[in-house]
């Protein structure tokens, strides 16, 4: 089963007039299974499925939340309370009202996509226009419940109503796997994944944000404690931890070695002074 939650009508049935709230014990605003609408359904999907759980999610807490009814008159009254809870509707807790286009809108604030006021009319442009989304017109999609995804949002062809899709479909897209990210240790040696990837650095180079240099071998594991050349046949040391050897002397085996700030073997005659500690360092 499929089902959907929207805000439907005030306590008379209407679309203005009523009081604050849901007076027609959470009917108002509710959630109600699947159905193809007269006028037909457009499907509007966000590209990045956690901002599809977080608009369904916020949905499913409009139509909980008996504090919030219809009214179209009215209808920015959730979004002004809801605002100071960075729209999360389950938190709201003075009588006020929205209607359908306007939940929506709360649903999509909620989940970090800034977009002004619109309506049934101009939904579809207005998501459009954000980037983040997605506009499916396939019978598929449109038809029938199957292939829909719990996040997605339905607004008529034309002028007329909108939900959001609080349930994957039967044929639902299976979630994608969370990619890697950062820096993860495995059997113990060290990987950097790529966040948008989450594939491994790999022969290659990665540097930190603390400016610290780090070579990845061809499966992608963290060199320590060896020596590498470069393509100009410049020489670097990776140390223990991993990182470059920069801008000092180390002892290497039986051998004193002298390293530029850039990382490079140094060759030839070099300076050295004491620094108050008395400890060597490359002028």
């Amino acid at each position: 089963m499929v089902r959907v939650g929207s805000a439907r009508s005030n306590e008379n049935g209407g679309i203005n007039g009523g009081k604050p709230g849901d007076q027609k014990n959470g009917r108002e605003v509710s959630t109600q299974d699947w159905y193809l609408h007269s006028k037909g359904w457009v499907v509007i999907r966000a590209k990045d499925r956690p901002v599809r759980e977080l608009i369904a999610h916020n949905m499913e807490s409009i139509c909980a939340n008996n504090n919030i009814g219809y009214c179209q008159e009215h209808r920015t009254s959730l979004t002004a309370i809801a605002a100071g809870y960075g729209y999360d509707a389950s938190k709201v807790l003075s009588p006020c009202e929205t209607d359908c286009s306007e939940a929506v809108r709360v649903c999509c604030l909620y989940a970090g996509v800034k977009v002004a006021s619109f309506n049934t009319a101009n939904e579809v442009s207005t998501l459009w226009a954000t980037g983040k989304f997605d506009i499916l017109k396939d019978d598929k999609y449109c038809k029938k419940p199957d292939y829909l995804s719990r996040g997605d949002i339905l607004v008529t062809r034309t002028k007329g109503h909108t939900v959001v899709v609080l349930d994957d479909g039967a044929k639902a897209a299976p979630p994608e796997p969370e990619k890697k990210s950062g820096w993860i240790q495995e059997a113990g040696i060290w990987r950097y994944y790529h966040g948008d990837t989450g594939e491994p650095v790999r022969n290659d180079w990665h540097r930190d944000p603390d400016g610290r240099w780090y070579w990845f071998d061809g499966s992608g594991v963290m060199v320590a404690n060896a020596w590498k050349q470069d393509r100009v046949g410049k020489w670097y040391y990776l140390g223990s931890d991993g990182a470059m050897v920069t801008g000092r002397l180390m002892q290497i085996g039986d051998e004193v070695f002298a390293f530029g700030q850039d990382g490079a073997m140094l060759r030839g005659e070099i300076r050295c002074r004491c620094n108050e500690r008395g400890a060597l360092t490359i002028v």
